[in-house]
């Protein structure tokens, strides 16, 4: 018997369309890229007492991001709260999202008050170092950048004995240089500095 496949109606068409992964995928790198322009105009001007419009998006996006990591938790396979929550660490990804959250959070309260609005001004700008490293996780799927993230972690990983090696040259080299230029420094923070 010859069944003839009928045509999707309009609205299966268009929920098929919103429920595909790489709908899903681009919608959240798309949002994603947006917040990182909006969290980016924040940081780079003056900044109000009142929260301007791009900072209202980018907390906004953050308390959301928030709610989906709780949803993660939640909704992973383990029974018991722990294992669950244990289950959703082990992602290091997951890890860095919830301490640059509570970051960014501890930023938005101090930097609501105004006797504290530079400290976290200045949260916000290490915070956001975070959310742009964030793109290599999303860069992770792509078949030509992945392999390269994935070879760039493990090269960082390799150059930190190179950085230890290199670091004992330059201490030993630099202490000597100090005391012999500038024999009779008194003892101050700076000394550490004109070491390197």
């Amino acid at each position: 018997e010859d069944k003839r496949m009928r045509p999707l109606r309009l609205r299966k068409k268009i929920y098929e369309f919103f429920t595909a992964p790489i709908t899903k995928f681009w919608a959240d790198s798309i949002a994603y890229i947006l917040f990182l322009l909006m969290f980016t105009y924040t940081v780079l001007v003056k900044m109000d007492l009142t929260p301007s419009w791009p900072e209202i998006y980018s907390i906004c996006y953050i308390l959301t991001f928030l709610c989906e990591k709780i949803r993660e938790i939640i909704t992973s396979e383990p029974v018991a709260i722990r294992h669950k929550f244990s289950v959703w660490a082990w992602n290091m990804w997951n890890t860095y999202d919830a301490g640059f959250i509570i970051f960014f959070l501890v930023g938005l309260t101090l930097r609501l008050r105004a006797s504290s609005m530079d400290v976290g001004r200045v949260i916000y700008c290490v915070d956001i170092i975070y959310w742009y490293l964030r793109i290599l996780n999303i860069l992770g799927v792509n078949k030509y950048l992945g392999p390269l993230v994935t070879m760039m972690g493990k090269m960082v990983k390799n150059m930190i004995y190179f950085v230890v090696l290199l670091l004992v040259v330059l201490m030993s080299f630099g202490v000597a240089r100090q005391a012999i230029l500038y024999p009779d420094e008194d003892a101050s923070w700076s000394l550490i500095r004109e070491v390197f």
